[in-house]
């Protein structure tokens, strides 16, 4: 079957087409090795498997053209589905709730803003994987509307019971903040909330904004939003004001220091900043005296209840 396959590709690959001269074919295939993976009989679930394994060849085409069904793909595949449902109904019902995570600025030792995340009670996911499953389910625009509009409203709530903001900081997807309202839709909740424009920090996450997107950021940093980026190629965006690593980092290796280091002048000299989202407490004592540096302390997680009553205790703006 692979052989079939491979030569399928091959000649797909060889041939040129007819219309468009200058376009190649592209083709992805699921196989169900049968009855290793699965012994269903009936029609509509067996054509479910193969779906899943197309789906799966699609998102891993750097693997190749075409892979395998597991039923561990059903099984996702329908943890998945829950997620998304419940998800989609929280927001409808205006249920999904936020919890703020503290990002402390190393050299103070100080929280300097808190990152907004969704979640469920019902559910014990990382708040990352609520994104994945939007995203994958073309949902993520509307959650990150929500997220938006649910955490602009609770600042509104606290300034009201404390006479005090804090900064937050809400990730958006790439999708999103391409769509043309995105600007006019932000913008409109902050003044429906009447909320300083300096409290908010954006991260986009992207691996690369046009110059149309760039202008986006330009008009959202020009009224004092803070934008965010999630590659280090977009730090010389005249709008950028962090760098945003979510992946782990260690500093055990001197020339993966050095490259930290190296950014020292330029984030100074441009009154930018790294966000280390995992970073161990070791690689945070190399980095103490580094002052664009913050962290995400991942243990530390408040629901908008205990995040208001540690505000109202708190006798100067954070």
């Amino acid at each position: 079957v692979e052989k079939a396959l491979t030569n399928y590709f091959k000649c797909l690959k060889d041939t040129q087409a007819s219309t468009l001269v200058k376009q190649p074919f592209q083709a992805f295939a699921g196989v169900i090795r049968y009855p290793v993976n699965t012994t269903e009989t009936k029609p509509d679930k067996f054509l479910k498997f193969i779906h899943l394994a197309l789906e799966k060849s699609k998102r891993r085409a750097s693997y190749g053209n075409f892979q395998y069904f597991d039923y561990q793909d059903y099984q996702e595949e329908q943890f998945e589905v829950s997620v998304i449902e419940q998800m989609d109904e929280a927001i409808t019902q205006e249920q999904l709730k936020l919890s703020y995570t503290p990002i402390i600025h190393l050299l103070t030792n100080k929280v300097f803003l808190y990152q907004v995340n969704p979640y469920l009670e019902a559910l014990s996911v990382d708040a990352n994987y609520y994104y994945v499953i939007a995203k994958r389910r073309q949902q993520i625009d509307r959650l990150d509307k929500y997220v938006l509009k649910s955490s602009f409203k609770y600042l509104n709530h606290l300034a009201k019971l404390t006479d005090k903001y804090i900064r937050i900081s809400i990730q958006i997807d790439e999708d999103t903040f391409r769509l043309k309202d995105f600007n006019a839709y932000v913008i409109g909740l902050i003044k429906q909330y009447d909320l300083p424009y300096s409290v908010i920090e954006l991260s986009i996450k992207s691996t690369g904004l046009s110059p149309v997107e760039l202008m986006k950021t330009k008009e959202l940093s020009d009224l004092g939003i803070h934008i965010g980026i999630s590659e280090w190629v977009q730090a010389t965006t005249p709008s950028v004001h962090f760098i945003h690593r979510k992946e782990p980092m260690k500093l055990d290796q001197i020339k993966t220091l050095d490259f930290i280091l190296s950014f020292k002048d330029f984030l100074q000299n441009h009154q930018m900043g790294i966000i280390f989202e995992h970073l161990d407490d070791m690689d945070k004592r190399k980095l103490k005296d580094f002052a664009p540096v913050y962290v995400k302390e991942q243990k530390l997680n408040y629901t908008e209840d205990k995040l208001t009553a540690l505000i109202q205790g708190v006798k100067w703006w954070l």
